[in-house]
């Protein structure tokens, strides 16, 4: 047995005009406004793409092409290594006025090779860069690949408090969908937070309290190679599906030191006797253990509790180099375990990405 890990990450990146930006690169991205996203997060590991993004007028406009692999899936062969997938996101930002912005979100997630072992290769279709276009020609044809569409909105109420929401939806069916008789096709979540800057007219004194929460099974699809999934990791919120969440965080700066609180529960339905309930994504929804009475949190009814407390004093402001010393409180509980976790961390780091232990 052996095993090999590293986190490498490496971008190249070529502006040829002030409407377009080239990058392509090893690492990840994020489509938000929020501490989470439903629709594109930054959780799971890097991976290969390739961002064209243009800018005109009040319009960004983002069209991703990515390399993903699946270890989880079962292997064709020894030698043909991990299953690969591609997976092909549009993202149009509108901001429509000072105070209002609107996005719409697209994805396609696709298998390279069968079950079989047939080779697919690359479908020229996703190269269109038109935005929904590919996603309802997939859902018309019936097609094997798993398309998702979504809205974004942020709204600001006043110069220090703004509101944002994601709505994502993995699958639509009309008849399920507003008839809400839990079918594991009405597969969609969403989002709603408000964050905000100077409470109380405290100078930097920085909040955001959000809400998540993803019906069961959303993010998989017929077939496990076409999940929403990077290295078996989620692509967008970090507790993949069933589940509902909230979260707070309070940020503080004073010269140089640096103050962080976190709070946050979640309630989530696990696996139960070997049967799927709807949070894993690596297990496609055509394995349902119900046809129809989902609902979110279904299974094993498990409770996370997670409290971070940090403070950081910055050294040097250019490369965020930081001194830091915190606490972590976490408590995952069920009719079966009842798990506690405290640390006391410390450290010297330098580091410009969200690093997540809150799961």
């Amino acid at each position: 047995m052996s095993l090999d890990w590293s986190y490498v990450t490496a971008l190249i990146s070529y502006t040829p005009s002030k409407y377009i930006n080239v990058t392509a690169g090893y690492d990840k991205n994020f489509i938000g406004d929020g501490y989470r996203s439903m629709l594109l997060s930054d959780v799971s590991s890097p991976y290969p793409f390739l961002k064209l993004t243009g800018n005109l007028g009040n319009v960004q406009y983002m069209a991703l092409w990515a390399s993903l692999q699946d270890p989880t899936v079962p292997k064709l062969s020894y030698e043909a290594g991990n299953r690969k997938k591609g997976g092909v996101f549009h993202y149009l930002d509108w901001n429509v006025n000072n105070r209002l912005s609107l996005g719409f979100f697209d994805s396609i997630i696709w298998g390279q090779t069968d079950d079989l072992g047939n080779e697919r290769g690359f479908d020229w279709g996703y190269a269109n860069p038109i935005i929904f276009l590919r996603p309802v020609i997939e859902a018309s044809s019936g097609s094997p690949d798993n398309s998702m569409i979504g809205l974004t909105a942020k709204y600001k109420f006043a110069k220090e408090i703004v509101a944002y929401g994601q709505f994502s939806l993995d699958e639509f069916e009309a008849s399920n969908f507003f008839s809400s008789n839990g079918s594991p096709r009405n597969k969609y979540g969403w989002q709603l937070g408000v964050r905000g800057a100077d409470i109380f007219k405290i100078e930097n004194l920085n909040y955001l309290l959000e809400y998540n929460t993803a019906k069961p099974y959303t993010y998989t699809g017929r077939t496990q190679i076409v999940n929403y999934t990077g290295y078996a990791e989620p692509l967008a919120h970090r507790l993949g599906a069933n589940f509902r969440e909230v979260l707070g965080i309070v940020n503080y700066s004073w010269k140089r030191f640096d103050f962080t609180g976190q709070l946050q529960y979640a309630k989530y339905g696990l696996s139960l006797n070997g049967q799927d309930y709807g949070r894993d994504l690596s297990i496609p929804y055509s394995e349902a253990i119900n046809q129809t009475g989902n609902f979110t949190s279904q299974g094993l009814r498990t409770d996370l509790y997670y409290a971070e407390g940090r403070v950081a004093y910055i050294i040097n402001p250019k490369y965020n180099l930081r001194l830091e010393v915190g606490g972590i409180y976490r408590n995952e509980r069920n009719a079966l375990t009842n798990n506690n976790t405290g640390l006391i961390t410390f450290g010297l780091r330098s580091s410009f990405r969200n690093l997540y232990t809150d799961f």
